[in-house]
């Protein structure tokens, strides 16, 4: 019987190895390997973990249950990796979008077995861990930009364009927008686990928030601002206290918006997303029936637009087409009606956060995704069986 539970146990830890290294890109890191473009430990799970994971699944006597997020996957995964080699994709960009879809079955398929508290626990080990890897990579970003307080009033009072010192010298990514992506997708996972386990998380959010203040991305900050706001009104609807308060908070938002708006609509970066929008609109017209339905390929804005799109959807339809576009959807509510829209909140912020900025490594949003259906399906069935 012990050996039985040695052999059963060892089902979940190649997820739970995908689970942890997820996010753990060190792409600012020298590397003169052409196949793996540098040394992220993600990328070295990824090849040597699909491996095992095959071979695991020829030895073994029993089929996979295919669900439908599973299927969306596999399906999102071979068009994604097949038609851009055909219409010239950049193969780094595409590589990390096919993680997303590789990631997320393989931590499904292997976890979704697990019970709640072996999940939760896998949950915390990965917070744990992505705010180790996190603090490194802000110290290191931090210590590397030269006058630390010059660069933040400049952030602060938005003049100049010193304070993109601060944004520089990632050691995991190509600049602290991915940074504050990475942190704000585990500090609303971490709010999604204290909803269901009734912890507090304090150290973990308290921490999470300074990452994101310290990686002075405006995308991500407006985006969890935004999220939070919505949260609280619609977590408290039906409470007396919030029409009384309604008409302050209007008043409020009214009085604190305004700047930040004309801020905003000041912003030469803000000016950029508009003209890609633009760009996009005028690509529209010119573009051929081939380039509508499957795209110019991961990195063909810039080629064919001159600006990099960042936006996730104008990203996905021009590059990937109307097809590429619509399977993204679909997996995405497909996710959104198996966790009955607990997740709701992390792919709005994925959507506002994405109207400026587009991350294509984040294979680690998508295990988030994973664990959260894992953890919605296990609280239904213990539902059912009490």
């Amino acid at each position: 019987m012990a050996v039985l539970n040695r052999k059963t146990n060892l089902r979940p830890m190649l997820g739970t190895i995908f689970v942890i290294f997820s996010g753990f890109y060190l792409s600012s890191i020298p590397w003169n390997i052409p196949i793996i473009t540098n040394p992220s430990p993600i990328y070295f799970v990824a090849l040597f973990g699909s491996y095992f994971y095959i071979i695991s699944r020829l030895k073994s006597p029993y089929r996979i249950k295919l669900n439908n997020l599973m299927i969306l996957a596999i399906v999102a995964f071979f068009y994604f990796s097949i038609f851009q080699m055909f219409i010239g994709g950049d193969l780094n960009m595409t590589a990390n979008i096919c993680l997303w879809f590789i990631f997320f079955f393989v931590v499904y398929e292997r976890l979704s077995r697990a019970k709640l508290k072996s999940i939760l626990r896998i949950s915390e080990n990965f917070v744990i861990f992505s705010i180790i890897i996190l603090s490194i990579e802000a110290l290191l970003r931090i210590i590397n930009s030269g006058n630390l307080i010059k660069h933040f009033i400049s952030f602060i009072l938005g003049s100049g364009t010193e304070f993109y010192q601060l944004k520089r010298n990632s050691i995991m990514f190509a600049d602290s927008n991915s940074t504050a992506f990475y942190a704000s997708t585990v500090l609303l996972f971490v709010s999604y686990l204290s909803d269901r386990t009734n912890k507090v998380y304090f150290i973990e959010k308290l921490i999470l928030i300074i990452l994101i203040l310290l990686s002075f991305s405006r995308a991500s900050l407006i985006a969890l601002i935004t999220i939070y706001l919505i949260k609280l009104i619609f977590s408290n609807l039906r409470k007396l206290w919030l029409l009384y308060l309604l008409p302050i908070l209007l008043g409020v938002s009214i009085f604190v918006f305004s700047p930040i708006l004309q801020y905003i609509l000041s912003d030469p970066s803000f000016r950029i997303k508009m003209n890609i929008l633009q760009n996009t609109a005028d690509y529209v017209g010119s573009a051929n029936i081939r380039e509508l339905l499957f795209g110019i390929g991961f990195g063909g804005g810039l080629r064919i637009l001159g600006i990099w799109l960042h936006n996730f959807l104008v990203t996905f339809f021009v590059e990937s087409g109307i097809i590429g576009i619509s399977i993204i959807l679909a997996f995405l509510i497909a996710i959104i009606k198996k966790t009955k829209g607990k997740d709701g909140y992390l792919i709005l912020f994925l959507l506002i956060a994405g109207f400026s900025f587009f991350p294509y490594a984040i294979a680690y949003f998508f295990v988030v995704l994973a664990l959260m259906c894992i953890i919605e399906k296990e609280n239904q069935r213990i539902k059912i069986v009490k």
